[in-house]
């Protein structure tokens, strides 16, 4: 029987509901208090005496123990890793569960994996790649997501959905189809037109991308069919300072709470490493002048050229 699990890929969003569902079960069987939680990554220092004791300690209230390793190919010192390996062989289903989760890519050439590879062969530890789906994996994904939540969505609106669903990350799809639930038990096609915005011509994601790495030349070439443009439509151009205000209001949170901040963890991945090439001023000039910017083109006070210019070049600035 398997006592430990490492978990891995791009499906950040079905790795954390799967976590989560381990959390709950146990929590309803065992005790809250017997769930320990590590961070190899930010926890370096502390995570050899942290998994020793995590190792030896005995809930009052439940027998068996649950750790949660979050980024274990992060650990970086052997010795480390050799007090993981032998934790994960002298587990016991009357003791322990490991979960590894690993949030960053796997460089399956590391001694460490091999290790759990080697472990996985004698069923003391399952390894299970998470990819984020595609194609008709995503059309199964989303009519799967309906089915448990006992709402119907015809062949129109899934098609539709799944249109506008291309490129954006899970959580963010997960998102889209929860709205949907909000405002009825049958989803269509016209009510996918009404709630779920068309994928900006601009590429919008692209654009934001850009700007948090202060990468001017790659944030104009995004958002080059916009500037370009005749006369685009105010639905496709809107889009494209929400989501600059969205960037900016992000950062913000990042750059005051750090880890604390309660942002989709695919968003905080992302993003955590682009925080420091901006100041708390600039991130706060940024917002408040993204909003009179959207505001001037709402109004017909500002052309909405200058305006796309304006917002790429102060991030630039």
């Amino acid at each position: 029987m398997n006592t430990a699990f490492l978990f891995y890929g791009d499906d950040d969003y079905t790795i954390t509901k799967t976590v989560q569902k381990w959390c709950d079960l146990f929590i309803a069987k065992h005790s809250e208090v017997a769930i320990n939680r590590l961070d190899a990554e930010n926890d370096a220092e502390r995570l050899e005496p942290e998994l020793a004791t995590a190792a030896n300690t005995q809930s009052l209230f439940a027998t068996l123990n649950l750790i949660i390793l979050t980024n274990p190919f992060s650990i970086s010192e052997e010795p480390v890793e050799q007090k993981l390996i032998s934790l994960i062989e002298t587990a016991s289903a009357d003791t322990h569960v490991i979960i590894l989760w690993q949030r960053q890519p796997i460089d399956k050439r590391r001694r460490l994996y091999k290790q759990l590879l080697a472990l996985s062969s004698t069923k003391k530890l399952e390894i299970k790649e998470f990819r984020e789906p595609k194609g008709d994996d995503l059309e199964r994904w989303i009519r799967h997501f309906y089915q448990q939540r006992q709402v119907s969505i015809d062949d129109d609106a899934l098609n539709l959905l799944r249109q506008r669903s291309l490129g954006l990350p899970l959580w963010t799809i997960a998102q889209r189809c929860e709205l949907l639930t909000t405002v009825t038990d049958a989803v269509t096609a016209e009510t996918v037109k009404e709630y779920i915005p068309p994928l900006n011509i601009a590429d919008t994601f692209g654009i934001t991308d850009a700007l948090a790495a202060r990468n001017l030349t790659g944030a104009l070439k995004r958002g080059a069919p916009l500037l370009l443009a005749r006369n685009p439509k105010l639905d496709e151009l809107i889009p494209s300072f929400g989501a600059v205000a969205w960037l900016y209001r992000t950062l913000l949170l990042l750059k005051e709470q750090g880890a604390e901040a309660e942002i989709n963890p695919y968003v905080q991945r992302k993003l955590q490493s682009l925080v420091g090439r901006w100041t708390l001023t600039e991130l706060k000039q940024g917002l408040i002048r993204t909003a009179e910017l959207d505001w001037a083109v709402k109004t017909g006070k500002s052309e909405y050229q200058w305006a796309i210019e304006e917002l790429i070049f102060r991030a630039e600035s």
